[in-house]
């Protein structure tokens, strides 16, 4: 399945009508314009094929008890799911990193992103959830 080329991306279709997902989609389409040599930005549509961001299973779940996901790429086109938006936006954030290289960090680190002419994936599938980590605090005066 080709992602993008000189002159055109695949389309994003969202079906999930989570604003964070939305604002987590539209990161996703700013993704596509790093790694693309061209700067080549994906549309945004309601249908069709392309990449497409499913509507949560279970949107009644508590976000923080299920943030599994799973992204499945059958050739034809990639559907990012999960049972509530916590777990869809960790999904469109695992595709920007592992299928289109854009590490979560890039912002404050010196990884350079690697820009690609033309990009296209086989079929895959990934289902994972997240690992969980703590907090720590320093503070100034040590209380």
């Amino acid at each position: 399945m080709k992602l993008f080329d000189k002159t055109s991306a695949v389309k994003l279709v969202l079906e999930n009508t989570n604003e964070y997902v939305r604002l987590a989609t539209l990161d996703l389409a700013k993704d596509f314009a790093r790694v693309s040599t061209f700067g080549v930005t994906p549309e945004l549509r309601g249908t069709g094929k392309g990449i497409v961001i499913a509507e949560n299973s279970h949107p009644d779940l508590d976000p923080i008890e299920d943030e599994s996901f799973s992204i499945v790429c059958d050739g034809e086109k990639v559907v990012i799911a999960a049972p509530t938006h916590l777990g869809t936006m960790w999904g469109i954030y695992t595709f920007s990193e592992r299928i289109l290289g854009v590490h979560p960090t890039f912002l404050w680190d010196d990884i350079e992103i690697e820009k690609h002419e033309m990009l296209e994936i086989s079929p895959f599938e990934i289902a994972e959830k997240p690992e969980g980590f703590g907090f720590r605090g320093v503070f100034i005066n040590d209380e």
